[in-house]
């Protein structure tokens, strides 16, 4: 965009056909993760209340980066776990999709 600007996104659905009074808290990380695909954002970041991934095998010491290669594997062996594996998957979606950069 080149305007030194950060986007927040906040996605917030609304209903129709007749519920058009209702909202709906949509999942922010599917969000954030294509809107910085799709404007090829240098970085993304995905807020969470943990550390982020951490290693099992290393006393729970955060893991300080990733690459996409390896994700698959560490869900499989169980470090990444519950939510943050659907996380982590939108963060890789977004690196695939051109963004230079994800944080969690």
């Amino acid at each position: 965009m080149g305007l030194g600007l950060v986007p927040v996104v906040a996605p917030i659905g609304t209903g129709y056909n007749g519920d058009e009074g209702i909202a709906y808290n949509c999942n922010a990380d599917v969000a954030a993760g294509r809107i910085a695909g799709e404007l090829q954002a240098d970085r993304v970041l995905f807020l969470t209340d943990i550390a982020g991934v951490c290693d099992p095998q290393k006393d729970m010491e955060l893991i300080p980066a990733l690459d996409i290669a390896g994700v698959e594997g560490l869900i499989a062996d169980g470090t990444i776990t519950g939510g943050m594996i659907p996380k982590v998957s939108y963060a890789v979606d977004a690196v695939k999709l051109g963004v230079k950069g994800a944080f969690i």
